[in-house]
């Protein structure tokens, strides 16, 4: 999410912080309030009222945080493996299901809503079943309010099976990074030192650390910059005077 010159990670947490932060447990939880902040806090809000229009809307954010999670959890390029894997380890209901049932799930609802909008062969959100998910005569119906609980669940379970021990906590920390280099390449290129000298924090004009980005390589508050301006505009009011 953008907003101003900012791109945030999760809300409070922006992609300057995350890239300034060496603590993988603090990757992770950012990782978490990302989830939270873009797809469970909104499903909740869209099913307070218990309003069968909104049914629709929270199950598609359900089953984006799925295909979310499943991806960190698991690491694997194909959806599909992924998607069906994390529902029978971690949401009841799906447990139960067989390789069949559970291939249908992800093709008519995670493909359904996230390539077509729908969900396709009849199946339907509804708060009206008393269970996670009910097929009755071929038709999955799926509830996403108790779907969203139980995915909060797991959420949270994982997160605390992450950042067990150092070595967890470092290889989830790095898939997290790595599924978003594209946005950290961007940021790094927004927020690295103009210093010409600069090369990756060391000033080849002195062989000593940039005094600019404090030998990091990132200057988030483009002192540089600031700093050529000042004189800039030092050296133009200068000119006029002598005029």
């Amino acid at each position: 999410m953008r907003k101003g010159d900012e791109i945030y990670f999760a809300q409070g947490f922006t992609f300057s912080q995350l890239l300034e932060t060496t603590d993988p447990t603090e990757i992770i939880n950012g990782y978490k309030d990302r989830i939270l902040d873009f797809y469970l806090e909104p499903a909740k809000y869209l099913i307070e009222d218990k309003d069968e229009f909104t049914a629709f809307a929270a199950g598609m954010l359900c089953f984006a945080a799925i295909d979310a999670i499943s991806r960190t959890e698991f690491g694997i390029k194909d959806s599909g493996p992924r998607v069906k894997r994390w529902l029978s380890e971690n949401i009841p209901g799906f447990k139960n299901l067989d390789e069949w049932e559970l291939r249908r799930v992800y093709d008519e609802f995670r493909c359904g809503l996230m390539h077509e909008a729908r969900i396709k062969y009849g199946g339907q959100f509804t708060y009206e079943i008393k269970k996670i998910i009910e097929i009755r005569n071929e038709v999955i119906t799926i509830n996403p309010e108790l779907l969203l609980y139980k995915i909060e669940d797991s959420l949270n379970n994982l997160i605390k099976k992450w950042t067990a021990d150092p070595i967890s906590a470092k290889k989830f920390s790095d898939l997290i990074m790595d599924d978003f280099t594209v946005e950290i390449q961007f940021m790094e290129d927004k927020l690295k030192c103009r210093n010409p000298d600069c090369m990756e924090g060391q000033d080849q004009s002195t062989d000593e650390n940039c005094i600019y980005c404090k030998g990091t390589g990132i200057d988030q508050n483009r002192t540089y910059e600031k700093e050529v301006e000042k004189a800039d505009d030092a050296a133009y009011f200068s000119a006029e005077e002598d005029k």
